[in-house]
């Protein structure tokens, strides 16, 4: 029997894609953090594009 999911945000994520042209840098991802209170599995919403490797993470992010 599965679980009832019940979600919570938990934190904003951020993991590196492509490097991008002309540069030795890769995009930065950011994504909302979510996971079930009942059974613990993650989950990553709202995937979006945000700078790159070469600036800081936005405070109070973590690594995927």
């Amino acid at each position: 029997m599965g679980c009832e999911h019940q979600y919570k945000f938990q934190y904003v994520s951020y993991s590196h894609g492509h490097q991008l042209p002309g540069s030795d840098a890769c995009a930065r991802f950011y994504e909302d953090t979510y996971f079930c209170e009942k059974c613990l599995d993650t989950q990553y919403r709202n995937k979006r594009e945000l700078g790159n490797s070469y600036s800081k993470p936005i405070e109070g992010s973590f690594p995927k």
